[in-house]
């Protein structure tokens, strides 16, 4: 990259240039007077068009001019006005395309247009969730525990809560529930040893008839098991109203999680 060495003296005609970084004083830019159209071009769109210069106001003298601003410019462009929508995106398509036949620099992986590369990492961490460095993971807990919000369950991690809801009738409403979700989800019943099973697409939940009790679980993985805690907690309770159950989840590590009564 060539650069200015020093400030140019109108001695000298034009401004001496150099590579060597111990001389330089400013980068030049690229492409020399066209490349130095662009960044112009650039401060009358995104600063004077909107009523936000920098360029005359960090040289005016005024100290206030010189303060950090950011300006940005949204262009909107109608392809219906150029010929039609549907023949710019074939032919959208067919440059990308064209691209992506290109021989890439030795070591590469492939030729790749601007934004690709991110979609993809955005494609992939919305199934498989944002990597997180284990500082600002550490920050976050720390913040969360000050004012005492729960942090979600992290990826390959299983949330989990169980309800020990005391009732004289714990097979007749595990039997009943059982049959009612499996409009829902998958479910079985073993009436012998008094256990159900709810297979939902975000998780799972079992039913335990018990000595005086019905025991549940629900159990999700990478998320919250709020949303399972109601669907078990709000049906149990209707189907119990007249004995008046209670349903009150702990969560995994001693947090309280939803509780659900007959209103």
């Amino acid at each position: 990259m060539h650069v200015l060495a020093g400030r140019p003296h109108p001695a000298l005609g034009s401004p001496r240039t150099t590579t060597d970084p111990e001389k330089a004083a400013m980068p030049l830019p690229l492409g020399g007077a066209k490349g130095s159209g662009m960044p112009l071009a650039f401060e009358l769109l995104t600063s004077v068009l909107v009523g936000a210069p920098i360029f005359a106001d960090f040289h005016s003298g005024d100290p206030k001019g010189r303060k950090h601003r950011q300006n940005a410019l949204l262009i909107a462009v109608d392809p219906a006005a150029f010929g039609g929508a549907e023949p710019f995106a074939e032919s959208v398509e067919a440059t990308l395309a064209t691209l992506k036949t290109l021989t890439p620099a030795d070591g590469a992986e492939g030729v790749y247009y601007p934004g690709e590369r991110s979609a993809a990492v955005a494609a992939e961490r919305a199934t498989d969730g944002i990597p997180v460095a284990m500082k600002v993971w550490k920050q976050l807990t720390e913040a969360a525990d000050e004012l005492g919000v729960a942090l979600p369950a992290l990826a390959g991690e299983r949330a989990r809560s169980t309800a020990r809801v005391v009732t004289e009738r714990p097979h007749r409403y595990a039997k009943q529930l059982v049959s009612h979700l499996g409009r829902r989800a998958e479910t079985s019943w073993d009436d012998e040893r008094g256990e159900g099973r709810l297979q939902f697409q975000d998780g799972v939940g079992t039913l335990t008839a018990g000595d005086g009790a019905l025991l549940l679980t629900v159990e999700t993985e990478g998320g919250s098991p709020e949303r399972l805690e109601a669907v078990v907690g709000r049906h149990l309770v209707r189907f119990g109203t007249k004995d008046e159950l209670v349903v009150e989840w702990l969560r995994d590590g001693g947090e309280p999680g939803g509780t659900y009564r007959a209103e």
